[in-house]
């Protein structure tokens, strides 16, 4: 691939827009929060105005601001808690039903799949379980559509919406508590089931009218990130008369060049990591958490930029930050920090030798 094609079709890639990566929950880190029936768990316990989170039918109101402004409901207090997988008389289980005084709802809460509950047979069911009460037919889903004109639908954006408003308001006020912060959870943990990513026509055409060069890229960059670091080795092993043990690891999606020398009898190593406009070099003195060697450690590396412990590695880290991005800078930074290195081994395996 010739390099001017190459920089026209890396401005193309500027030029897409950019993505805010989604936010973790507590609910989306090792939970089953994806599943229907935890979803529908949690919205019922918001929804009940008796439950310990201590906001009232707010919640409810919420969902209630959604419906068609043509169903007459002005109470939002509830007889008993939100029922959920209640039974019809056909063993048919609805997902959450509402009970007040003057109106029951029947709620179908779909995340994933298509609606193909029987509905006619909880209609039936409920026009004879709940005669004299108004009875609200609904379905959250992700498009809001709903297959039947007796039930009404509504997109869980819409909800969720209502439901940000909601929160704004809480945070204002003094009584917030750990339920205010679970149900944002909540709500960020939603808005990834039902507003995951969409990629725009532009993206999706650009992307796959241009796989051969976006292989070609790859291609490059892997060839040339393998080279620089053969590079490096070879310089390594001029300058400290030692074979080099090297590896490339993917930080990221960034490459991080490990170098260690062999003549080194600890696990001491450093990284050359590349990162996007920020390069830096991670140098790992292997301490066997004696505390002179430490002292020494810290003292051979004072010009780093951070440094940290790593206990279960007995080693200590430090960060240099690198200013200069050309191949023959970063060599040179990847020897120099190569030299302090190998000036603690040379000081501290005395101390270390019996640990190691």
């Amino acid at each position: 691939m010739k390099i001017e094609r190459l920089k026209t079709l890396l401005e193309r890639v500027k030029q897409l827009p950019f993505r805010k990566e989604q936010e973790d929950n507590i609910f989306s880190i090792g939970a089953r929060g994806h599943y229907e029936n935890p979803v529908s768990d949690l919205l019922a316990f918001f929804i009940d105005p008796s439950a310990s989170h201590g906001m009232g039918n707010q919640v409810l109101q919420a969902l209630l601001s959604c419906l068609d402004q043509d169903l007459d409901i002005t109470s939002t207090h509830l007889i008993k808690p939100p029922q959920r997988e209640y039974a019809n008389d056909e063993g048919k289980r609805i997902d959450l039903l509402l009970e007040s005084e003057r109106w029951v709802m029947l709620i179908e809460n779909k995340i994933y799949h298509h609606i193909d509950n029987p509905l006619d047979s909880y209609k039936a069911w409920a026009d004879k379980q709940f005669k004299g009460k108004q009875v609200i037919y609904l379905i959250l889903s992700i498009n809001g559509a709903s297959p039947d004109g007796n039930w009404t639908g509504i997109r869980w954006g819409q909800y969720l919406n209502a439901l940000k408003a909601l929160l704004a308001e809480s945070f204002l006020s003094p009584s917030l508590n750990k339920w205010h912060i679970l149900l944002r959870e909540y709500i960020l943990h939603m808005e990834t089931l039902v507003s995951p990513t969409q990629y725009t026509d532009e993206e999706q055409c650009f992307v796959l009218n241009s796989l051969g060069e976006i292989q070609k890229i790859n291609a490059l960059k892997n060839n040339v990130i393998a080279d620089f670091q053969k590079k490096i080795c070879a310089e390594l092993e001029i300058k400290f008369n030692s074979e080099v043990t090297a590896r490339v690891h993917d930080w990221h999606g960034f490459p991080a060049l490990r170098f260690k020398l062999n003549s080194w009898r600890t696990q001491s190593d450093l990284v050359l990591y590349l990162a996007d406009n920020n390069f830096h070099i991670n140098v790992h003195a292997h301490t066997a958490n004696h505390q002179e060697a430490e002292i020494n450690a810290k003292k051979i590396m004072q010009g780093s930029n951070d440094t940290w412990p790593e206990p279960r590695y007995e080693i200590i880290g430090f960060r240099f930050k690198l200013t200069r991005f050309d191949t023959a800078a970063l060599s040179e930074e990847v020897i120099n920090k190569t030299k302090l290195l190998d000036e603690y081994e040379k000081q501290s395996l005395p101390l270390i030798a019996d640990r190691l």
